[in-house]
């Protein structure tokens, strides 16, 4: 089939969107007649390895001025996207016409619109969502003001993005099938009756993976947060399952790796526990840190409350670590339940406990440990290779 994909990022040797892009369509190529749309910004490091292998490449960029004031207004850079959208249906008509499917592939917010389905003879959408439902209001009292007006703001817009705007509606119901990162999503967005729906995770994993020897003695317990310090990633709750844990009676040590706005938080939070000495914070550090880290840690304590696909979850279940998390949004995908421990609470007090017990099961558990560990590099094997979701969407394409 010849397939039109529209991919605003598009890079190799890339997480998150940018590989999402490359990947699928570089693995698309092999079953299909593949051209794809990306921005011109991406053209250089594109061709610094060659290209993608069978597959036409269109590079496009709006005029310079809306690229510079993309970076200046608030919500500049989905404003250009949307436009850039827009204008990618216009410009490349008769790509669009002349195609079996057209696929708008990577960002995938709902509060975008399908433009391009106005020309499309079968258009596919996704992978869409992955933010799912705001933080509960019990969560929000404790954010700054400014967390908590931006998680309001959020909150009525992914609210709102569900149902669609008015042109985006009409565009809507001319979607032949659309792909969700979670389940949790695909059941709060509206959809028209008929349009093929499948469940499909962005994040992939690149490497072979490594067989884990784990050390079965009663040692300190080594427990890893990875991510960016935000409000909705949740990691000074998690810092407080950690300080109850050893409260508790447990013993062990906490390995931050990120920053940002709440690591001051953060940091007093241990102080005033006085757990200076069993919490270390690495900062921003490069990706090889990482990776040495969580070999030798024990498990991911990652109490996100919204994730389409996390890079942090994955690459801890590669290298063997079971992950405790929310049962919410793509951490419920992702984490199977012999992969971890997944915790489903509407306080904080109640998810501060939760964690906390389920760390004590870890500590005075090896096996535990072990089991949930292989289970964890067994799941990332056999499911988040790039080859079994595109085998998922070329799924879709037939179906359609």
């Amino acid at each position: 089939m010849k397939i039109f994909i529209i991919a605003f990022a598009c890079e190799p040797n890339r997480t998150s969107e940018p590989g999402v892009g490359w990947n699928v369509a570089r693995e698309m190529a092999s079953r299909h007649d593949v051209t794809v749309v990306t921005r011109a910004n991406n053209r250089d490091v594109i061709e610094s390895v060659g290209g993608i292998k069978n597959v036409k490449l269109i590079y496009f960029d709006l005029a310079g001025c809306f690229c510079k004031l993309k970076k200046r207004i608030p919500y500049g850079s989905q404003i250009y996207q949307e436009l850039w959208n827009k204008v990618v249906a216009r410009r490349f008509k008769k790509e669009i016409e002349a195609s079996d499917i057209v696929h708008q592939l990577t960002f995938g917010a709902a509060f975008f619109t399908p433009w391009a389905a106005r020309y499309a003879k079968k258009f596919v959408w996704g992978p869409l969502g992955g933010g799912d439902k705001p933080i509960p209001f019990s969560f929000m009292r404790r954010m700054d003001c400014i967390s908590f007006v931006r998680e309001f703001i959020y909150g009525f817009i992914s609210r709102a993005a569900c149902r669609g705007n008015l042109w985006s509606r009409r565009l809507r119901s001319k979607v032949d099938a659309i792909i969700f990162r979670t389940r949790e999503f695909s059941k709060r967005m509206k959809c028209r009756e008929g349009v093929d729906i499948s469940i499909v995770g962005e994040t992939a994993y690149t490497e072979p993976i490594v067989p884990r020897e784990y050390d079965m003695s009663q040692r300190p317990l080594r427990v890893m947060i990875v991510g960016r310090l935000i409000p909705h990633k949740a990691a000074d709750f998690a810092l407080q399952a950690f300080v109850r844990f050893v409260a508790g009676g447990g013993d062990g040590e906490l390995i931050v790796c990120g920053s940002g706005p709440l690591e001051a938080k953060m940091r007093r939070i241990a102080q005033k526990a006085k757990m200076d000495a069993k919490v270390r914070f690495l900062g921003q550090v490069e990706h090889g840190k990482v990776i040495a880290e969580l070999r030798r840690s024990d498990v991911l304590l990652h109490l996100s409350f919204r994730e389409g696909g996390s890079w942090s979850i994955l690459e801890a279940m590669a290298h063997g670590l079971p992950v405790i998390c929310q049962r919410a949004s793509g951490m419920d995908d992702m984490v199977g339940d012999d992969c971890g421990e997944k915790i489903a609470v509407d306080t904080p007090d109640g998810m501060i406990a939760d964690a906390a017990h389920c760390l004590m099961e870890y500590y005075g558990n090896r096996e535990l440990i072990r089991c949930h560990g292989l289970a964890a590099q067994k799941r990332v094997d056999e499911v988040f290779r790039w080859k079994n979701i595109v085998d998922v969407i070329d799924g879709v394409y037939g179906r359609v």
